[in-house]
């Protein structure tokens, strides 16, 4: 999968590299971060719209959409189990997110203090 500046994210075969066809819009700005579910039957993207969105990759058809940042989510990552998502921003904050049943998300833990940027984020296994 990718994210692009065009407000997409395409998913591709990764054995010959072609376009599986699939493309994920619903972003307003440029898609910054992805990541798959364990399980690969979810995708999390991140964007400049400062949002995040968990699609169905199968469909192409959003989930839901993710809200609670004040600048641009600039990362992404989902748990080993996949019960919560993590999102970091350029607003200095990081947002653990639970998800139960995959139908809505619900923040439950913010980063102590607003940093510059968070550039990355992920959880231990």
């Amino acid at each position: 999968i990718t994210g692009s500046d065009d407000t997409t994210a395409r998913l591709w075969d990764a054995t010959t590299g072609e376009s599986l066809g699939i493309t994920l819009s619903g972003h307003t700005a440029s898609v910054t971060s992805v990541a798959f579910t364990p399980d690969g039957l979810r995708v999390l993207t991140g964007s400049k719209d400062i949002t995040a969105k968990l699609w169905d990759p199968s469909s192409g058809k959003e989930i839901l959409t993710l809200t609670g940042h004040t600048e641009e989510i600039t990362t992404v990552s989902v748990s080993p189990d996949g019960g919560s998502l993590l999102t970091g921003s350029r607003d200095g904050t990081a947002i653990v997110w639970l998800t139960v049943p995959w139908k809505e998300a619900v923040p439950v833990a913010y980063s102590p203090t607003r940093a510059a940027n968070v550039p990355h984020v992920n959880r231990a296994p």
